[in-house]
C-alpha cells in the first residue's frame, strides 16, 4: 500500500470517532509529522512521541472495532509498542537536560540581574550548560551561586569579578581544576566542589579566610596544599572518597574545625600538628591505611568521635584504646581472627 493511501485510510478511519476527538488526533498527527522533518533534537522527540501516540491511539481503536480481522491481536501488540516508544520519548525529553531552551537560563540571569539587590541568588543548576554565560559575570552584587549538575569543564577567571559571593556550588560537573582567581572571594563562606576530577587545588584556596564550609568530597585530589591552614574560619572540611595519601602540618591551624570528613582515602600517615584542632568534634578516617594514630588526637578537648573501620590498625591498636580511655567514642571493628586450619 502506498504511504499516502496508508496515511488516508487512517484518517478516513479516524473520522469515526466521536467529533471533537478527530479533530485532536488529526492536529497532533500533523504536528509530530512536521516536528520530524525539523532537525533540531527537542523538536525531533516530540515529534516521535506524538507520531508514536497517534498511531498507537489509530491501531488500538482499528483492533477494538474488529477492523483487522485476523490481525487483531497484532494490532493490539505494536499499538503497545507505539504507546511504549511515546513514553519513552516524551520521559527522555523530560529527563535531558539539554531540553532546557537557552531562553530559561537567560531568564533566570536576568531575573537575577533585577533582584540582586534582594535575593542576591542565581540558581543554573541542572542545566546542561558546558560554560557559564557571560552575562552571569555581571551580575556582581549577587551572593549565592549555584551551579551544580552542568556539564562544566572549566571555572573561567571572571569567577573573580563577583566579589561579593558568600555561596557558590559546582558540585557534580566535570572541572579538573580551579583558577587561582577563586581567591579573590573575599566575602565566600562556602563553596561546594564534590564530585567533580579535581586533582589539585590551587595554592590561592587559602586567601578564602572567610570560608567556614568547604567541600571537596568525590574527586581525584593526592594532597591538600599547605595554604588550607590559612583558612581561620574554616568549621567543616569534607574531603572523602579521594586519593590523599596524607594531610599537611598546616592543618593544625584550623583551631575553629568542628567535622573533618576524610573517609575513603589511601591515607596511611596523620601529622601530629592535628593536635592543634582544638574544636574538632568528629573526625571520619575509616577505610584509609592507617597503621597508628597521632597521640595528639586524644588531648583534644571537644573530640567526641572517631571512626576508624577498614583501617590496617590490628587487632588491639593502642591507638583505639588511648582515645577510648579519654572518653572519646571510637568506632572500630578489629578484623576477624584468622582460623588455623586442622
Amino acid at each position: 500500500m502506498p504511504l499516502s493511501s496508508f496515511f488516508q485510510n487512517m484518517k478516513t478511519r479516524l473520522r469515526n470517532l466521536p467529533d471533537g476527538w478527530f479533530i485532536v488526533l488529526n492536529t497532533i498527527f500533523w504536528l509530530g509529522l512536521g516536528a520530524l522533518l525539523l532537525t533540531d533534537k527537542i523538536r525531533l522527540m516530540i515529534g516521535v512521541g506524538l507520531m508514536t501516540l497517534v498511531f498507537s491511539i489509530y491501531l488500538f481503536v482499528a483492533a477494538h472495532r474488529g477492523e483487522m480481522k485476523q490481525h487483531t491481536n497484532l494490532a493490539y501488540g505494536f499499538g503497545a509498542f507505539c504507546l511504549l516508544i511515546s513514553l519513552v520519548s516524551f520521559t527522555a525529553l523530560i529527563a535531558d537536560p539539554d531540553s532546557f531552551p537557552p531562553s530559561t537560563v537567560r531568564g533566570r540571569i536576568a531575573a537575577a540581574a533585577r533582584e540582586q539587590n534582594y535575593s542576591g541568588t542565581l540558581d543554573l543548576s541542572n542545566k546542561g550548560l558546558k560554560e557559564i554565560p557571560p552575562e552571569v559575570w555581571e551580575l556582581t552584587r549577587i551572593s549565592s551561586l549555584y551551579l551544580s549538575g552542568n556539564r562544566l569543564t572549566e571555572l573561567p577567571p571572571d569567577i573573580a569579578r563577583l566579589e561579593n559571593l558568600t555561596y557558590l556550588t559546582l558540585s557534580d560537573n566535570r572541572l579538573e581544576n580551579l583558577p587561582p582567581e577563586i581567591g579573590s572571594l573575599p566575602h565566600l563562606s562556602v563553596l561546594d566542589v564534590t564530585g567533580n576530577r579535581l586533582t589539585a587545588l590551587p595554592p590561592e584556596i587559602g586567601n578564602l579566610t572567610a570560608l567556614t564550609n568547604l567541600d571537596l568530597s568525590d574527586n581525584h585530589l593526592t594532597a591538600l596544599p599547605a595554604e588550607i591552614g590559612q583558612l581561620s574560619q574554616l568549621r567543616f572540611l569534607s574531603a572523602f572518597d579521594n586519593q590523599l595519601a596524607t594531610l599537611p602540618p598546616q592543618i593544625g591551624s584550623l583551631t575553629q574545625l568542628e567535622g573533618l570528613a576524610l573517609s575513603r582515602n589511601q591515607i596511611s600517615y596523620l601529622p601530629p600538628e592535628m593536635g592543634g584542632l582544638s574544636s574538632l568534634s568528629y573526625l571520619y578516617l575509616n577505610q584509609n591505611q592507617l597503621t597508628d594514630l597521632p597521640a595528639e588526637l586524644a588531648n583534644l578537648p571537644k573530640l567526641e568521635m572517631v571512626t576508624l573501620d577498614d583501617n590496617p590498625l590490628g587487632l588491639q591498636p593502642e591507638a583505639v584504646d588511648r582515645l577510648r580511655e579519654h572518653g572519646i567514642r571510637t568506632i572500630y571493628h578489629p578484623p576477624p581472627t584468622p582460623t588455623s586450619n586442622r
